[in-house]
């Protein structure tokens, strides 16, 4: 498979949905111990190398921008290698609605000050939060739409 066909979303995605089912935050509460810890390690981590890098670019735009008055030279951390829609995709989080409502989480902590291994772990555990409530929305929405099949 050719790099270009393997990083077109549909493509990319159907390949990661087939590998992630049983290993969704959407269901890491469900998952062995020793897995839930390995990769609660891994995305801590990941996190925390986001939050290092959107803090080297903001300081770097401060820099650069010092006296601009427009303030309009920026690195942004979503650019890099090494961003949030990776570390969505590898959990299995692919609906648009559902990577806005982690990004949201995510970007409150990154634009925060404090620990930046903290802030990571503040992101894990509200997307871990979140997650579950998604779950369970989708699990309701699917019974209710059985339901009304079923009356029907």
């Amino acid at each position: 498979m050719s790099k270009k066909n393997y990083h077109s979303s549909n493509k990319k995605q159907e390949i990661l949905k087939k590998g992630v089912n049983n290993l969704s935050i959407f269901n890491h509460d469900k998952m062995k111990k020793a897995t839930f810890k390995s990769i609660e390690m891994f995305v801590d981590n990941y996190l925390y190398g986001v939050i290092q890098i959107s803090d080297l670019l903001n300081t770097i735009n401060s820099f650069i921008n010092y006296k601009n008055e427009k303030r309009d030279n920026f690195f942004h951390a979503q650019d890099t290698v090494i961003s949030l829609n990776n570390i969505l995709e590898m959990g299995g989080v692919f609906d648009p609605k559902h990577v806005e409502i982690f990004e949201e989480i995510a970007y409150k902590y990154i634009l925060s000050e404090g620990d930046q291994l903290e802030r990571a772990k503040k992101i894990h555990s509200e997307w871990r939060k979140i997650a579950l409530e998604l779950r369970d929305q989708e699990q309701i929405s699917k019974t209710n739409t059985s339901l009304r099949k079923t009356v029907n």
